[in-house]
Order: structure tokens, then C-alpha cells, then sequence
């Protein structure tokens, strides 16, 4: 079950270089995390579950600028016996 979010870069998503700032990023994927999320946490609460980020990976390939959509793909890619992967 992928969610697909488009986000488009506003003002104060840019650091004083004019672009996005690294830690934006985290935010950006926290946004698609929380649309594919959203379809299962009333699951989630009737199992008593919860979830930790325990670890985040990122590498940096080009920089984002104003005004650009960001198209962000999220989807479970492994399940685990107490853990899961996006």
C-alpha cells in the first residue's frame, strides 16, 4: 500500500543559501510517513502497538529550490517480527 504525497518547497522550508535545508528533509518524509500511516493507526491502537524511528538514512543527491513539487513515495518494504522498514 505506497502513498504518494507531492509537496511543493515554500519560504521557510530554504536555509540562507536559498535552499532546502537538510534537516527539512526529515520533515518532508515525516509527512509522507504520516499518509501512509494514516490508513492503519486505528489498527495499530486496537493492537496496542506502538512505533519508534530508531533509524533514519538519507543521502543527498541535488539541491531543492524554491517553488519545486517534490514527489515522495512511501511504502512498507520489510516486515520483521518487531520491527518494519519504509
Amino acid at each position: 500500500m505506497p502513498e504518494h504525497i507531492e509537496l511543493v518547497v515554500r519560504g521557510y522550508h530554504l536555509d540562507v543559501f536559498g535552499h532546502v535545508n537538510n534537516a527539512r528533509y526529515l520533515e518532508f518524509l515525516e509527512e509522507a510517513r504520516w499518509a501512509l500511516m494514516g490508513e492503519c493507526v486505528n489498527a495499530i491502537r486496537e493492537q496496542d502497538w506502538t512505533h519508534n524511528i530508531v533509524n533514519i538514512n538519507i543521502n543527498y543527491r541535488a539541491a531543492t529550490f524554491l517553488n519545486q513539487t517534490l514527489l515522495i513515495d512511501a511504502a512498507v518494504s520489510r516486515i520483521g517480527n518487531t520491527s518494519f522498514t519504509l
